[in-house]
C-alpha cells in the first residue's frame, strides 16, 4: 500500500506462486490486499500454478482461501495457471492482457493484443 505498488486500477492483476508453500501465507497475503480493496479495483485475477505437492495445489485450500477472503463474487478469477515457475510454464508479456474470459468451464480464454 505504498507509492510504489504499481497502478492497478481497472487492470487483471497476475501472481506468480510466491508463498512458501504454505496457505497461511497465502491468506495473509490476500487478506492484505484484501485490505487494501485490491479485489476492488481489479478486473480480474490471475494466480499462477503452485508447484507440485504444495499444500496450495489442492484446489479445495485454494478455493476456500479465495472464497473467504475475497468477497468480490463478480471478481473473473482463475487459478493454477502456467505463469509461474513450473513446468511447463507460459509466458504472459505485461501490458498486453486485453481480455480475460474466466466461467465454469475448464477452458480459459486470454486475449492478447
Amino acid at each position: 500500500g505504498t507509492v510504489y505498488f504499481p497502478d492497478i486500477d481497472g487492470k487483471i492483476l497476475i501472481l506468480e506462486h510466491g508463498f512458501n508453500n504454505n496457505p497461511a501465507s497465502f491468506h495473509r497475503s490476500m487478506t492484505q490486499f484484501y485490505q487494501m480493496r485490491i479485489f476492488d479495483r481489479i478486473t480480474g485475477l490471475i494466480l499462477g500454478k503452485p508447484p507440485h505437492k504444495s499444500p496450495l495445489s489442492d484446489s479445495a485450500v485454494l478455493e476456500m482461501i479465495l472464497n473467504e477472503v475475497i468477497k468480490n463474487d463478480k471478481l473473473p478469477t482463475i487459478y493454477s495457471v502456467h505463469c509461474s515457475h513450473v513446468d511447463p510454464m507460459l509466458t504472459l508479456p505485461f501490458h498486453n492482457l486485453t481480455r480475460l474470459v474466466a466461467d465454469e468451464n475448464p477452458k480459459i480464454t486470454v486475449n492478447f493484443k
